[in-house]
């Protein structure tokens, strides 16, 4: 068990050093709780159930024109290793659309969990999420300043 907890710790570790600095803005949600591997990776299989199925759909600013739609949906399920330990594995999917460029971002992760019991209350978990996201947009329905005396 110390040798997976010092594994586990290492990787951490490890991610923290070697990733970039970056700075964006995450697709949110009002509701943020009815999305919880959008959240945390560590919530992939953390639930009493046998599987969970997640979506989310969200339209806003449609005053101004064409509206942002998100629309998301997840599917984790939890599996037993030991009478005290947990992993759990999931998919999320995120499709966005902003604006009149039809900004459209599309993401898919793969969540994983590994939760220990600590005592009868309490219980830690450790989540890793990797995903893939394309982004796209189209200048056809942009205006500029150019184009008007």
């Amino acid at each position: 068990m110390k040798k997976i907890v010092f594994i586990l710790v290492g990787i951490a570790i490890s991610c923290l050093f070697t990733s970039k600095i970056v700075n964006a803005q995450d697709i949110h949600f009002s509701q943020f709780y009815a999305s919880p591997m959008s959240l945390n990776p560590s919530q992939t299989g953390f639930f009493d159930g046998n599987w969970r199925f997640t979506n989310n759909y969200r339209t806003q600013w449609s005053a101004i024109g064409i509206p942002y739609k998100t629309i998301s949906a997840g599917f984790d399920k939890p599996f037993k290793l030991t009478k005290d330990s947990d992993i759990g594995l999931g998919v999320f999917f995120v499709n966005d659309k902003s604006g009149s460029s039809m900004l459209t971002v599309n993401k898919l992760f793969l969540s994983a969990n590994y939760m220990r019991k600590i005592d009868q209350i309490h219980q830690i978990g450790v989540g890793l999420q990797v995903g893939y996201i394309v982004k796209s947009f189209s200048l056809d329905g942009l205006t500029v300043p150019s184009q008007y005396n």
